[in-house]
């Protein structure tokens, strides 16, 4: 509303416009006692339409999408997802799994992103050949959690193992902090778990990094092959690893089946 004219007792020849609808604005009294007894007349000039409340209305829903944009945007940006599995959602996921006999296990991660609470969920451990679509629908867990504004971690095993290399390395072995900025997040997902060669060290790092993400309660999603998980069994002291795995995944789906790569699983 523009500012306030106050008019006594006098005539107003000329109007102003809404400058959205262009209706003419009115005149109305009002009574006005300014801390005296005596109350006096007030004239004032005032739009006869709504369209500066809806123009607010407007610029207010406008700056909550671009909060809620920049917001979204952020939490895409820290989650580390690569832009081909952004795109994987439940509903581009559901035809295929179809197809390809995966609806039952598409299902269970969709009510599990349903039912989703910080610090209140079981792990999962998808298992299953290369290519059956494993990482794809942890992809769709984690954009669907995104989306409601949790805070997600979308890595390979072997980049989140370098990653602790290398803090390590500059730190004089001291991995703590890092371990500190990955209990921040709500849900973590770790890809295609096994597939490096274990020295030593990355086994005591790996070991770690579990039984942190355990002991915080963090929900975490694995994925491994049965090859790997082969391989990992054969490892000396691989043991303590493993059922570290198995407490922090209450939730297990083996996929049956042979690879869609090639096919356009998507």
């Amino acid at each position: 509303m523009q500012k306030i004219n106050e008019i006594l007792n006098s005539d107003i020849k000329k109007l102003d416009r809404c400058k959205y609808c262009g209706k003419e604005y009115i005149i109305k009294e009002f009574k006005v006692f300014e801390g005296k007894p005596e109350e006096k007349i007030t004239r004032l000039e005032v739009p006869a339409c709504n369209c500066i409340e809806l123009q607010e209305q407007r610029r207010k829903s406008a700056a909550e999408e671009k909060e809620k944009k920049e917001r979204l945007d952020k939490l895409f940006e820290n989650s580390l997802i690569t832009p081909y599995f952004k795109k994987k959602t439940f509903e581009n996921l559901q035809k295929k799994a179809v197809e390809y006999g995966n609806e039952k296990e598409l299902k269970r991660l969709y009510q599990y992103a349903q039912n989703f609470k910080k610090n209140e969920m079981p792990g999962i451990f998808l298992t299953g050949k290369p290519g059956v679509g494993k990482t794809s629908m942890l992809a769709a867990v984690s954009n669907e959690l995104i989306q409601r504004g949790f805070n997600v971690l979308f890595v390979t095993f072997s980049a989140l193992m370098e990653r602790f290399l290398k803090y390590s390395a500059e730190h004089n072995g001291d991995i703590y902090p890092l371990l500190m900025w990955l209990v921040k997040f709500d849900f973590v997902v770790i890809d295609d778990i096994g597939r490096e060669n274990y020295t030593d060290r990355r086994k005591e790092i790996a070991y770690r990094i579990i039984d942190t993400l355990l002991n915080y309660e963090i929900p975490t999603g694995f994925t491994a092959n049965p090859e790997m998980l082969d391989k990992l069994r054969k490892i000396e002291d691989w043991g303590a690893v493993l059922d570290r795995l198995k407490d922090i995944c209450g939730l297990a789906i083996n996929f049956k089946g042979e690879s869609v790569r090639g096919r356009k699983w998507q």
